[in-house]
């Protein structure tokens, strides 16, 4: 397994978002489908276990990129585990993981395993976490292996039609949004999700189809409804910020990369990033370059405890 320090792996975390903001704008940020339309998460073929934070946008996005007719993945030694081979000539992708070491008594220990074979507790240790990569392979880039889950027989239709019906798909991710704040729809001018009332306030669905579409109604409410994760009764995310300011501007990040994804989930299709100029996307770019080098990464992983709040 191939380690570097923490430094690089930022870098190339933020190298890989930067470019694809640039190629896709926050579409990158979007959940995978396979050939049917069913949104299938990037797991590990060996253990069957479901990635999480940053590394469900970089599989997702890989598995785009590379168009692989699945998205479940594993490292080399993984593919021999299972009788199978990489072949010759595949290259591997990173995915990044915490790893955590422990000081107690003066005496530094590389993981838990070691620390318990020890004869020591975690309790009353030190820890540190320090970020570190290795590659993993798609199943597609092995012989003798297939895909270990069965896919789901037949998708949900794509509605596109530019109407102020309600669409089924959206309306059950906010169903199954456990303990949600209140969402209000009036006719009005703004969105926005205001903490101290744990409230969102929306503009009307014929307010959004006649200036867009519906679709973009339901994205720019699980926009708002990101925001609502980081509420103190929830996530506890929320900080006092200013407009413009560095916290302000992760927390949007932070909202729109889990909009994105739940927009992709639900199957819609807004036209708001048609008039996303390139500016936008450069503003981004931008905040990404000038921020702390874990500003992405952290922006990712908490869009990704949003989107798993509303979903579970």
């Amino acid at each position: 397994m191939k380690t570097t320090n923490k430094a690089n792996v930022y870098q190339k975390v933020n190298e890989l978002v930067i470019e694809g903001l640039k190629s896709s704008g926050l579409q990158w940020f979007k959940a995978w489908k396979d050939a049917d339309g069913n949104v299938l998460h990037p797991i590990n073929r060996a253990t069957k276990k479901r990635y999480n934070g940053v590394n469900i946008f970089l599989l997702n996005a890989y598995a785009r990129h590379n168009e692989y007719p699945s998205n479940e993945w594993l490292s080399y030694k993984q593919a021999i585990t299972l009788k199978g081979n990489v072949r010759k000539g595949e290259k591997g992708v990173s995915v990044v993981y915490w790893n955590i070491a422990y000081k107690i008594d003066d005496k530094w220990f590389p993981n838990l395993k070691a620390l318990l074979k020890a004869g020591y507790d975690e309790d009353g240790a030190k820890k540190l976490f320090t970020l570190k990569e290795f590659k993993v392979f798609n199943i597609a880039q092995c012989d003798n292996i297939s895909a270990c889950r069965e896919l789901p027989t037949g998708s949900e239709d794509n509605l596109e039609e530019l109407d102020i019906n309600p669409i089924e798909s959206a309306e059950a991710i906010i169903k199954g949004y456990k303990n949600p704040p209140t969402i209000k729809e009036e006719e009005q001018g703004r969105a926005f999700y205001r903490p101290s009332d744990d409230l969102i306030m929306m503009p009307t669905k014929a307010q959004f189809a006649m200036e867009s579409s519906v679709d973009d109604f339901y994205k720019t409410l699980f926009h708002e409804m990101i925001h609502s994760t980081g509420h103190s009764s929830r996530l506890n995310r929320l900080e006092s910020t200013k407009f413009g300011s560095v916290s302000y501007s992760k927390e949007e990040l932070v909202a729109e990369i889990g909009a994105m994804y739940l927009t992709s989930i639900a199957n819609l299709s807004p036209r708001d990033h048609e008039r996303n100029s390139q500016a936008y996307i450069n503003g981004w770019i931008k905040y990404i370059k000038s921020s702390h080098e874990k500003a992405v990464i952290s922006a990712m992983t908490q869009a990704e405890k949003g989107v798993q709040l509303i979903l579970n």
